[in-house]
């Protein structure tokens, strides 16, 4: 079950800071960094193409992730209570986001998406069990930065449409490299 997969690494969980997944892998796997509280630092190639359910579920000290642009699909609670999660990158290719993916990131200000096509996100509005991918978040007070083509898109979206400052990417200068702590590995050595 999820629930004994995920307590097989709760000893050590706590004890890392940092976790690479190396250029072969396609999958992140479900609730493989699942509460790895003191997690800050995760690389990874573009070679993912998804990240699945609760990958990232409880890593409190993640402050910035750049999703990488090989990944079309992120699972459901992926990064649910990333409570310090503060800039989102989200990448061209990605088609779908899964309920409750962001739910619980509260101190999350700015996030930029790539996808000329508003993501399809998953959930309902008002609902307890399937509640939509930012859940709780008043996305009125957070930026999102999306291609200049696709600024109506983004604003007529489905729970895209909720973001009240939707700006061009081309004004997304508030990512600064010292504040990106999760980033697509390009180099194969």
């Amino acid at each position: 079950s999820e629930e004994s997969a995920a307590s097989i690494f709760s000893p050590i969980s706590s004890q890392i800071t940092s976790f690479s997944f190396g250029p072969n892998v396609e999958n992140i796997p479900s609730l493989v960094c699942y509460n790895f509280e003191n997690l800050e630092h995760v690389t990874m190639y573009p070679t993912i193409k998804s990240i699945d359910y609760a990958a990232f579920l409880g890593c409190t000290k993640l402050k910035s992730f750049i999703v990488p642009d090989s990944v079309t699909f992120i699972s459901g609670s992926a990064f649910e209570n990333c409570s310090n999660l503060t800039y989102l990158t989200l990448p061209s290719n990605l088609l779908q986001i899964g309920k409750s993916a962001f739910s619980g990131c509260t101190k999350l200000k700015s996030i930029t998406s790539w996808a000329i096509t508003p993501p399809q996100m998953d959930g309902i509005k008002d609902n307890s069990y399937d509640r939509i991918v930012f859940y709780g978040l008043d996305c009125t007070n957070i930026n999102l930065y999306v291609p200049q083509e696709s600024i109506v898109a983004y604003k007529t979206a489905d729970q895209w449409k909720e973001f009240t400052h939707i700006y061009p990417i081309e004004y997304a200068n508030e990512i600064s490299t010292s504040e990106v702590t999760a980033t697509a590995n390009e180099d194969n050595s």
